[in-house]
């Protein structure tokens, strides 16, 4: 029997976990007070062991559980772990720290820090001659230089976002000097570092890639609806899967394995961004090492028929033969059928009532409302802020039908 650990439960309603795992491994959770409350029976039972953990820090989107507590609980188990998985981007650093404090393999918290200080993560792709944008750390707010002296340096359009933080948290699009003055109102109050970069015109896609050691096994790609920051202007954020055999898509997965190689293999499974201008040149935004969050991992298992939770728990557990059967003899999946997802964001106001898809749209689409009436919601802070998901697959034909009368859907309406 094999003991592994399991950081946060996001994602783990959506892992697929086959019969020959749950009978060698028993897994012990790791998770907040919070997530336990919410934690579906589904998850609950193949979990052996389940321990609530302190959280010290949460800057809205990402949670920092007490690593201390962690560590006094693993070390009085009857054995040591064989694997510290999570499939949480705030829980990326963590896990690396506890492997290298109880000498258990997997990627150092000297690699994970590639993938989450943005600043650290630049300038390793940037040395390894692919394209980023020109980026810098903030000073405190009370030391910003003007607008005028910024777009010096990063154009007249600029993005100031934290270093360490996902879900479009606290990011900012600046165009002029107003700008600039209520992103300093909004961010004085908030105890992370921030960074400026310049603003990169494109579309925005993410490509998404495992490891079986040096070997790739899989490669996707989603083509976002919109820039991920656009969900706090009220416009669904969300994701198209791109067919592998495109030419698009090759170019996109090719500089994604350089990026990822420059900064790290060992994380097994990692999640990047790229811009794509309008003459084609691809800009590296930022990698994770983790899984696509969202509802990606079901929008791949539709479009694919594979689950890239089981694959990347596969590899983590060394079991290379499953990994294997569950990929074919290319990184490339066939795709099954076309897929897209759609994530709609909070307004303003009390909900008034909860719209049902436009008539004649029902077949493989799946809505789920977050939120119900007469409840009341401040706006959209990050990607976390949402009231409705839509999931839809199918013909190329139908997703095309259903994607253009979905972008511009109202799922939420409220009193005025």
């Amino acid at each position: 029997m094999i003991t592994v650990i399991i950081l946060s439960s996001r994602q783990l309603g959506y892992l697929k976990i086959p019969q020959q795992i749950l009978q060698a491994v028993e897994f012990i959770a790791f998770i907040s007070s919070a997530e336990h409350e919410t934690l579906a029976s589904s998850t609950r039972d193949w979990l052996t062991k389940i321990e609530c953990v302190p959280i010290i820090s949460h800057d809205g989107v990402l949670w920092k559980y007490k690593k201390e507590f962690i560590l006094d609980i693993i070390n009085n188990l009857p054995r040591i772990p064989g694997a510290i998985i999570t499939f949480d981007e705030g829980s990326t650093f963590l896990a690396s720290q506890l492997r290298d404090e109880l000498r258990i393999p997997g990627a150092s918290a000297e690699e994970i820090k590639f993938y989450r200080d943005k600043l650290i993560m630049k300038s390793c792709i940037s040395n390894a001659g692919l394209k980023t944008p020109t980026a810098d750390l903030l000073p405190t707010v009370a030391e910003w230089p003007p607008y005028a002296v910024l777009e010096q340096r990063y154009g007249s359009r600029m993005v100031i976002k934290p270093i360490d933080s996902a879900g479009s948290n606290s990011v900012f699009i600046i165009n002029n000097s107003k700008d600039l003055g209520e992103a300093s109102d909004q961010i004085r109050n908030i105890n992370l570092k921030f960074e400026v970069e310049s603003y990169i015109d494109g579309k925005l896609y993410h490509c998404d890639t495992i490891w079986l050691d040096d070997k790739l096994i899989f490669a996707a790609c989603t083509e976002y609806v919109a820039h991920t920051v656009e969900l706090q202007n009220g416009f669904p954020l969300g994701g198209r899967v791109l067919n592998p055999k495109l030419n698009l898509t090759q170019k996109l997965v090719n500089f994604s394995i350089k990026a990822v190689k420059a900064l790290g293999l060992t994380s097994i499974v990692q999640h990047t961004e790229l811009m794509v201008s309008p003459n084609g040149i691809i800009t590296f935004i930022e990698s994770g090492a983790r899984p696509p969050g969202m509802l990606v991992v079901q929008m791949y298992e539709r479009a694919f028929g594979l689950n890239i939770l089981t694959l990347t728990l596969a590899v983590n557990l060394g079991d290379a033969r499953l990994a294997l059967s569950m990929t074919s003899n290319t990184p490339y999946p066939s795709l099954i059928q076309d897929a897209f997802y759609l994530v709609y964001p909070r307004g303003h106001g009390l909900v008034k009532k909860l719209n049902p898809l436009p008539i004649g749209l029902t077949d493989n689409i799946d809505i789920i409302f977050h939120a119900k009436k007469y409840d009341i919601h401040n706006g959209c802070r990050s990607n976390l802020d949402f009231t409705t998901t839509v999931l839809c697959s199918g013909g190329k034909n139908y997703v095309d039908e259903v994607f253009a009368k979905l972008i511009n859907f109202k799922p939420i309406e409220y009193f005025s």
